[in-house]
């Protein structure tokens, strides 16, 4: 019924809002056709985000009318217990005499906005299976218009930081409500220690291969080592060879 997804769906793809920068895309896709999974996950996430993503329309490159069926998003539905008796809305929902732990499972999110035309889900893509001989699938293009609502992030210009002082082997800080966090290299000496203590002496390539990938959080006795990928680290750390 979707019903166990909703909510799931809706905090991963927040998290991927939070992830997108300003001016990206994002798509939000689902090899289902149920409502509650789909629209309703976007309807809430447009709702969350206070107007920093907007619905596209797909591009005409990627939407080849005639190779395949497509049809719009819809904008009204019901949902359904497990009995499969239907509810229009919330209210609906909360007068009748379904189990009061059912009645909590259903989220007022899983509903049909009241705004669904202004959020433009009809730009959603729906495939049906019996126009497409194919099984069913969902996407939605969302695009992020401005930042997020909400407090300044507390790694608010890390990045810059690292970039500036990676080189010169200094530590970094970022300060926030929780304290600060000290990121710095993790010392070459650090790392063939390592390799001797856990009998891998011979392996030569790992110092050339990883060891410039490898980070750490706070001092070496107190912090914890991380390592990145290689485009990661050039992203966030300004890793070069």
């Amino acid at each position: 019924m979707g019903i166990g997804h909703h909510p799931l769906q809706a905090q991963i793809a927040m998290r991927g809002a939070a992830l997108l920068m300003v001016g990206g895309l994002m798509a939000c896709s689902a090899c289902r056709y149920n409502p509650i999974e789909n629209e309703a996950v976007v309807a809430e996430v447009l709702r969350r985000c206070g107007g920093a993503l907007e619905l596209e329309v797909a591009p005409a490159s990627i939407v080849r009318k005639g190779e395949i069926n497509l049809h719009q998003g819809v904008q009204t539905w019901e949902v359904c217990d497990s009995a499969l008796n239907t509810y229009a809305n919330i209210q609906e929902l909360q007068q009748s005499d379904l189990n009061e732990h059912i009645k909590r499972r259903i989220k007022p999110s899983m509903f049909p906005p009241s705004n669904s035309t202004t959020l433009g889900l009809h730009k959603c893509i729906r495939l049906l299976p019996h126009r497409n001989d194919t099984g069913g699938f969902f996407v939605a293009l969302l695009r992020k218009v401005r930042p997020l609502p909400g407090p300044e992030p507390i790694y608010k210009g890390l990045k810059e930081k690292l970039h500036q002082s990676h080189k010169a082997g200094k530590k970094v800080e970022a300060g926030g409500s929780n304290g600060f966090f000290h990121y710095s290299k993790v010392p070459q000496d650090f790392v063939q220690s390592w390799l001797e203590s856990s009998g891998l002496r011979n392996r030569k390539s790992f110092l050339s291969d990883v060891e410039p990938l490898l980070y750490t959080r706070g001092s070496l006795a107190k912090g914890s080592s991380v390592m990145m990928s290689k485009a990661v680290a050039e992203h966030i750390v300004g890793t070069r060879d």
